[in-house]
């Protein structure tokens, strides 16, 4: 039995640049690619007391979920 309450985050990550971005999703090991003018909308929820890290770097963006987090991913379509 898990005591606390859970927190629900919502986000979303837009690339402006005219190339993809990798997008990774730490510590699951998922890779994603962030096409170029598109979006994800990221959710992440787990227990109270945790973050959510965003990390850009010259090879992309990684996120890190917390201690007992599930993020999830929603690609948006390009107009």
């Amino acid at each position: 039995m898990r005591l606390g309450r859970d927190i629900g985050v919502r986000i979303r990550i837009m690339n402006h640049r005219d190339t993809p971005q990798q997008l990774d999703i730490e510590p699951w090991g998922d890779q994603h690619i962030l096409e170029a003018q598109g979006s994800f909308d990221i959710g992440a929820r787990g227990p109270d007391g945790g973050d959510l890290l965003i990390e850009l770097t010259n090879g992309g963006i990684t996120l890190y979920g917390w201690t007992g987090s599930v993020l999830s991913l929603v690609q948006e379509e390009k107009e």
